[in-house]
């Protein structure tokens, strides 16, 4: 289960990234789910107010090499491409992702830093990893609000 994950798709074998928690993530699991922001949103979002687009965005750019925009596994606009490569190293494994904006009944975070206080995303991933029967306890907004 990865929320917004902010690792370089390019990590991947022949590239010296045996640690990558991306590559280990498609290596140990058979599913993977990603829940992460449409590209509107991720345009919309910002970085304290000092950086107008979202966390992810500034990682691909602020932080590589000048002039070089480095594609983040939890970017939308990216999805095609990583789902190529995964195809072609990693056939029979899935990566299942829950865009907010597109999945309303499984996200509704409008931001980076909302997935986990957003209960329609925690109690997705609550059935996800226990299965079709509903939580016990769902979580409720008042939990997870003020993190």
């Amino acid at each position: 289960m990865l929320f917004r994950m902010a690792k370089r798709y390019d990590q991947w074998a022949g590239e010296n990234y045996d640690w990558s928690s991306a590559r280990g993530a498609m290596k140990g699991c058979f599913k993977t789910w990603l829940f992460l922001l449409d590209d509107d949103a991720e345009r919309d979002d910002n970085v304290a107010l000092v950086y107008r687009k979202s966390l992810l965005y500034l990682v691909s750019r602020a932080y590589e090499e000048k002039g070089r925009v480095v594609p983040l596994l939890g970017m939308a606009k990216r999805a095609t491409a990583i789902d190529d490569r995964l195809a072609a190293e990693h056939p029979g494994k899935t990566l299942q992702r829950f865009v907010a904006g597109a999945n309303p009944q499984d996200t509704r975070a409008d931001s980076h830093g909302g997935f986990d206080n957003d209960p329609v995303t925690m109690n997705r991933m609550l059935r996800l990893v226990l299965g079709p029967q509903a939580p016990l306890r769902p979580f409720t907004e008042a939990e997870l609000g003020g993190y």
